[in-house]
């Protein structure tokens, strides 16, 4: 990849109604969300996403700095993150667990939107019970960051810096 000099702002991700919550959330019935009674999320996955955003587009490499709190600083991107749906399917056998997310980049400088895209997967879950839904969470997420880092990478091959250089 070639890193550009775009100071890129990740917004902290939100959630869609119903998945703002620290339960893991499963279907056993069409159009109804249950929760695990004993397990949750250390926090709710749209916390823990914004960080992981953040080092994803770091290891990538393709601009020069990634911020999750700008400060006023004068960045040239931001990444707004929505999470559609994280929840396990029990309507399939083994269950699967669905992950969908909204990403939109933002064009700061001239108030536009750049790209959106919608970036679904399911992942198998290894057992039918929380610790699979976690391992495939997990992967589902890790795939999803994937699709995000080269999403951003290719909706700004044409973006340049409007930030006069030092030299």
């Amino acid at each position: 990849s070639t890193k550009r000099d775009l100071l890129l702002s990740v917004r902290q991700p939100r959630a869609a109604p119903g998945f703002g919550t620290s339960a893991i959330l499963y279907v056993r019935e069409p159009h109804v969300l249950d929760r695990y009674a004993t397990h949750e999320w250390a926090e709710t996955p749209a916390r823990m996403l914004g960080p992981l955003l953040v080092r994803s587009l770091e290891d990538a490499d393709g601009f020069s700095a990634i911020v999750q709190d700008p400060n006023g600083l004068p960045v040239d991107l931001r990444l707004d993150a929505e999470i559609v749906f994280l929840r396990q399917n029990f309507l399939t056998r083994p269950s699967v667990v669905e992950f969908a997310m909204r990403v939109q980049l933002i064009d700061v400088r001239n108030r536009r939107m750049l790209a959106s895209r919608y970036i679904e997967f399911a992942e198998p879950a290894t057992s039918d019970d929380a610790g699979g839904g976690v391992a495939a969470a997990n992967a589902a997420v890790a795939r999803t960051l994937t699709q995000v880092v080269s999403f951003c990478v290719d909706a700004t091959a044409d973006v340049h810096p409007s930030r006069q250089q030092l030299r």
